[in-house]
């Protein structure tokens, strides 16, 4: 009796209506195509006929008498009034529960099953998305597809998926390149999977290269075993790709076969690639190999990535990361600071910290004062004064190399100076660790 009761019951009439109708269209293809078998179509059919005529003449007659049973039911329940029509909804009620738990033990039908398509929704921006598709459906010029291939990615839910992976067959390289990239900035699922994969063995294409990397990005474990294969690939730059992305995946079971190529391999470019992956996969066994590869290059940013995989040996890549970014914006003021945090690391009840940080200072100083030669020999010497556990087996080789390259080099090579301060950091940190909670047989 309320004034807008209409409006809500005109609401619920129309969500009604739209339901019924996407259920009607489902349901028939769900029932002909996947529910009943072909070679037993007469029989199920029969069956199911019988079944819903039954269930369909019979239940408005039980639902009428249930109302005339309880016909004299009629009291209030706070702004509920229960009546004879009550038990009638709460049992309704009660079989829309058994259905949702009976339809959500049945097979899947289609590509995207219903649960995941509702989690679309939730995933990213589904607004976006919807508008997108439709923008996608219209789009003519080149640039166009190229823009709306670039948004759907951005979306970041599924609802975009089969539209990227139809762009994927897109006549002009560049709107596939796009697609490519997009797919990469989705969450991964396998018919994305599948699609990427469908381009590593394309080798006439560097869309190959492309599909690689969004792989790796992708994270998804299914496409470890098609990059594997491609490690045998005859074409140097889809195994180096195949090679990060197997890093980027964590497949810790790739790397012996990678080290094993890396040491083989003549080309430089390729073995850097396999560094990096080694580095991101932690395989300390290659890591003479790869301080061999970074003392022998000569490009300072290929230089800089080795000595990140060396770094990711030693652990911390955050840590790393930042101190090369201070380092390169500037390698004289921001490494004396560097350098006298390190007094920051010393653990407690040396006997010689007067003197450890002393040299500290004065190696700070060379730093701030611009003698970067004179510093960088400083900052090597300070490795035997520091007390680092001997049980550090590759810090100690890391900080060794450091030490050859910069009585080599001197500071002219800025990654080397950045990696023996990230090293020395690890180092001092976990032999700290170790005075401050030593292990049992320590303490007996």
């Amino acid at each position: 009796g309320h004034a807008y009761s209409g409006i809500f019951a005109m609401a619920a009439a129309f969500m009604a209506g739209a339901a019924n109708i996407g259920w009607a269209v489902t349901f028939a293809r769900y029932l002909f195509l996947s529910a009943v078998p072909p070679a037993q179509k007469t029989v199920y059919m029969a069956l199911f006929y019988a079944w819903a005529g039954l269930t369909a003449g019979t239940g408005p007659l039980l639902a009428g008498r249930l109302i005339d049973l309880f016909q004299s039911l009629s009291y209030q329940v706070g702004a509920l009034h229960v009546d004879a029509y009550t038990p009638v909804f709460v049992m309704g009620f009660l079989f829309f529960l058994c259905a949702i738990v009976t339809l959500s033990k049945i097979h899947p039908d289609g590509a995207i099953p219903t649960q995941s398509f509702i989690g679309m929704f939730f995933q990213g921006n589904p607004v976006t998305a919807v508008a997108n598709l439709m923008r996608y459906r219209w789009s003519g010029q080149e640039h166009e597809r190229i823009m709306i291939a670039e948004r759907l990615g951005r979306s970041g839910t599924l609802l975009s998926a089969e539209e990227l992976i139809d762009a994927l067959h897109d006549p002009s390289y560049n709107v596939r390149h796009a697609a490519i990239n997009a797919i990469s900035n989705m969450p991964s699922h396998p018919r994305l999977v599948d699609a990427l994969i469908g381009f590593l063995g394309d080798t006439k294409s560097d869309l190959s290269l492309s599909a690689a990397y969004a792989l790796g990005k992708l994270k998804d474990k299914s496409a470890i075993v098609p990059l594997q294969e491609t490690l045998m690939s005859e074409y140097r730059l889809l195994r180096a790709r195949s090679a990060r992305a197997l890093g980027m995946l964590g497949d810790a079971g790739s790397a012996p076969f990678i080290h094993s190529r890396m040491k083989c391999e003549e080309d430089q470019s390729l073995n850097i690639a396999y560094a990096s992956a080694l580095g991101a996969l932690h395989y300390t066994e290659a890591q003479d190999d790869i301080n061999t590869l970074l003392y022998n290059t000569e490009n300072p940013t290929l230089r800089a990535e080795l000595a990140l995989a060396l770094a990711r040996l030693v652990g911390d890549e955050q840590l790393f990361i930042r101190l090369w970014r201070r380092l390169y914006l500037d390698s004289t003021t921001s490494a004396a600071q560097i350098v006298l945090s390190l007094r920051k690391e010393l653990p407690s009840g040396q006997h010689r910290k007067h003197d450890i940080k002393s040299a500290i200072s004065a190696c700070a100083t060379a730093f701030g004062a611009a003698q970067t030669t004179q510093a960088a020999e400083m900052l090597s010497a300070l490795c035997d004064v520091l007390p680092i556990q001997p049980d550090l087996a590759i810090e100690k080789s890391v900080l060794a190399y450091c030490r050859k390259a910069i009585a080599d080099f001197g500071a002219t090579r800025l990654e080397y100076i950045g990696l023996l301060l990230h090293t020395m950091f690890i180092s001092l940190r976990k032999s700290r660790q170790a005075a401050e909670h030593p292990t049992v047989g320590e303490q007996s």
